[in-house]
């Protein structure tokens, strides 16, 4: 089959289905995704599907995926039969990764990528799309319709919109569904910087990051409630491999993650003081002073060259980061 020529942000869409496919045939595989093999191979199998993103980055792709499921099962656990509505579901096969025979599933995209979509991962019983710009917002309606429990999940989306752009589309569903919760992912204002200058999706496809919320604390004053959060390095992740020491560097381990909010009275779950995760590195020798009291062994701080051989660490880590941060 042949893939059109999206454009801007709808090209993206089959970097995380790459993502999740070459993921899936691992052996050591941390999420098993079936329907995206047959889906990847039906559309050409092509490694360039993945414009260029390094082996890492796919695998915190594939840790972002895995994480949305584990949010998106909690509730339908608490919420037998619930609705899940995915913004921006591009070529996602979440409702086969969650399948329990009682859930429906909404996806909504824009119309050049549904009707992509339509053609290898057709509409089913408890399976729609909606052919519509998220921020249209009418596109509620159906949502209302269908009346049951629902969460909202914007996977890889809102870091593509300005809070200006999201802003009426969480205050509208603020207004009809006060039960319902969001799961959405966000970085800091440097990953968000780095990914811009530095990222091989967005050089290729003509996006850019337009994100420019300094922590999700600032969503709560649009009337929504953090209740769970979840950093990419909270829990070590064999795989990450070196990247792994991120977590003891705060401005690096809270420096992008995955929030769920409710409104209404929902109940505060969050574990922890909630930290600003836009911690701006502002220049090497922030990274240095951090190193200096935190990290830096008492024997490397004790040689003639330390100024030097601080400043070359800490380059070291901030190439590194940027690295990471690059797609």
């Amino acid at each position: 089959m042949t893939v059109p020529n999206l454009q801007g942000v709808a090209r993206t869409l089959l970097v995380p289905l790459a993502c999740r496919a070459i993921e899936s045939v691992r052996p050591d595989a941390i999420i098993h995704d079936p329907r995206a093999v047959e889906v990847y191979n039906a559309l050409g199998g092509n490694p360039d599907f993945l414009m260029g993103m390094s082996g890492t980055d796919g695998f915190v792709t594939v840790m972002r995926v895995r994480q949305f499921d584990i949010f998106a099962r909690d509730f339908l656990a608490r919420n037998p039969g619930g609705l899940v509505v995915d913004l921006g579901c591009g070529l996602d096969t979440r409702f086969d990764r969650l399948e329990d025979g009682q859930m429906t599933w909404i996806g909504v995209d824009l119309p050049e990528v549904i009707e992509l979509r339509c053609k290898v991962l057709p509409d089913g019983e408890r399976c729609k799309t909606i052919a519509q710009s998220i921020l249209e917002i009418s596109w509620l309606d159906e949502v209302v319709r269908i009346n049951k429990p629902v969460i909202f999940l914007a996977e890889g989306v809102f870091p593509y919109f300005s809070t200006a752009d999201v802003k009426p589309l969480v205050m509208a569903m603020a207004t009809r569904f006060p039960a319902g919760e969001l799961v959405f992912d966000a970085a800091s204002l440097f990953i968000a910087r780095h990914h811009n200058r530095t990222s091989s999706v967005l050089k290729r496809s003509g996006a850019r990051i337009l994100w420019d919320a300094k922590n999700p604390q600032e969503l709560e004053t649009w009337g929504l409630h953090l209740l769970d959060h979840w950093y990419y390095f909270d829990n070590p992740e064999p795989r990450l491999c070196l990247f792994r020491w991120m977590r003891f560097i705060p401005f690096l381990a809270k420096a992008t993650g995955i929030f769920i909010t409710g409104w209404g009275s929902a109940t505060f779950m969050s574990h922890g003081n909630e930290s600003d995760i836009n911690v701006a590195l502002q220049s090497v020798d922030s990274i240095t002073v951090w190193i200096t009291s935190n990290v830096a062994p008492a024997s490397f701080l004790q040689n003639k060259a330390r100024p030097n051989s601080l400043l070359i660490f800490g380059r070291w880590i901030f190439s590194t980061a940027k690295h990471w941060a690059g797609d």
